[in-house]
């Protein structure tokens, strides 16, 4: 009888093996395919990861550049408005500031101040002056301060 029932358990262990064994082979290769699919994945985040770096830095540069050339732009313009402050500051310390009346002094003709010119070197200025001569006709005239009371 011991006979007869190891050959039972031998032929039901048999029966039982490629179940289990097909069990555990499935499992396996379910995990090596799941393994292989976050190896993909991963890689494919890293490439875009690395595409959009690369975007961002050609944005970057393409600003960056962009605010060069609007620097250059710009920095002709850097003589003039030096210039024009300069001008400002000196008609700061002036006698007569645009649209004040003022005389003339040989005559005593009255006018407005209009505009003050200067020179490149802001040392020589003169001032517009505009006038009603005695026909009503506008008269524009330069002056120095020297002639203005």
């Amino acid at each position: 009888m011991e006979g007869k029932l190891k050959e039972v358990n031998s032929t039901q262990n048999s029966k039982r093996n490629p179940f289990w064994m097909g069990v555990i082979i499935t499992a396996l290769l379910f995990g090596i395919l799941f393994i292989i699919y976050n190896y993909f994945q991963d890689s494919e985040l890293k490439k875009q990861k690395a595409a959009q770096e690369l975007l961002e830095r050609k944005r970057a540069g393409i600003i960056a550049d962009s605010l060069r050339i609007v620097s250059e732009n710009t920095a002709r313009y850097n003589k003039i408005v030096k210039f024009i402050n300069s001008r400002d500051s000196i008609r700061n310390t002036l006698r007569y500031t645009i649209g004040s009346v003022v005389y003339l002094k040989p005559d005593s003709v009255r006018c407005v101040i209009m505009d003050i010119t200067s020179d490149s070197t802001l040392s020589a200025y003169s001032y517009v002056l505009i006038s009603n001569n005695k026909t009503n006709d506008p008269g524009i005239i330069i002056r120095n301060d020297k002639l203005i009371y």
